[in-house]
């Protein structure tokens, strides 16, 4: 939950455009600095049934708010599904953060933060469970060394990969082989 306070102070001292880009980081914020600059020529007015329009013009503003964010929200769900999918058809290979943000084409904040709205983690995360959950499969189905299944997923070093392995599914590769 955001709190947006609305200080008309600065129409006192000349400012003909209120801050609105240093407040909150939208795209297009021309209609919303026009509700502003309504709302501040009514409280200078003082008209008759002000207090009712500062409400339905603040109600405006806030839709006009919500609608903007709900917009820049399902375009980040897009670019993030894009990536999802890219890291879906490239499991073994080593993502970088940057690389990822080229993808969504989002910068590194913006990415980090949507992504890890949209699925729980991190960019890395998700990509270094993704990969044990493929060779977790690989070891279930398959007669490969090790090593050889290390490889294919993405990781360099095999004891770094049984490491990891254990400390996600809770014993090494070979005793999970094993036991199912």
């Amino acid at each position: 939950m955001k709190f947006y306070g609305i200080h008309f102070s600065l129409l006192r001292t000349g400012c003909e455009k209120l801050p609105l880009e240093d407040i909150c980081s939208l795209s297009d914020t021309a209609g919303i600095q026009a509700l502003l600059g309504e709302l501040a020529n009514l409280w200078m007015r003082r008209e008759y049934l002000v207090a009712w329009k500062q409400d339905l013009l603040l109600s405006e503003m806030l839709y006009t708010l919500f609608l903007t964010r709900h917009q820049q929200s399902l375009a980040t769900d897009a670019r993030i599904s894009r990536v999802l999918d890219y890291i879906h058809q490239n499991p073994s290979r080593a993502h970088s953060i940057q690389s990822l943000c080229q993808v969504a084409r989002m910068k590194k904040t913006a990415f980090i933060e949507g992504f890890r709205s949209q699925t729980g983690q991190t960019p890395i995360q998700y990509c270094l469970r993704l990969r044990l959950e493929i060779s977790k499969a690989e070891l279930l189905n398959t007669s490969q060394p090790i090593c050889q299944i290390a490889l294919d997923c993405g990781f360099q070093d095999e004891f770094y990969f049984s490491r990891l392995f254990r400390k996600h599914f809770g014993c090494p590769p070979s005793q999970f082989r094993r036991s199912h």
